[in-house]
């Protein structure tokens, strides 16, 4: 029986490494008997959908303004001149 924190991590990784079959069963196994594990299961399922959306969302990134650019710019020139 794999242990809370084994699922957690093979959760978290799961999206990057497909677990295989057997450890998917094991997953499941455990997922039955522990609330907790469904909950962090959920989370997870729902983080990751937030920053799908939030992907697709953002066409690019976002900008400083001006007056920030300028100082950033200022200070930038400033440190290679000494």
């Amino acid at each position: 029986m794999l242990t809370c924190r084994e699922v957690s991590s093979s959760l978290t990784l799961q999206t990057e490494t497909p677990p295989t079959l057997y450890r998917q069963l094991q997953i499941r196994l455990h997922l039955l008997i522990c609330r907790n594990c469904r909950r962090n299961r959920r989370q997870l399922q729902e983080l990751n959908a937030l920053l799908a959306s939030e992907t697709q969302t953002t066409d690019h990134a976002p900008s400083l303004p001006e007056p920030a650019k300028a100082r950033l710019r200022a200070k930038l020139e400033a440190a290679n001149k000494d």
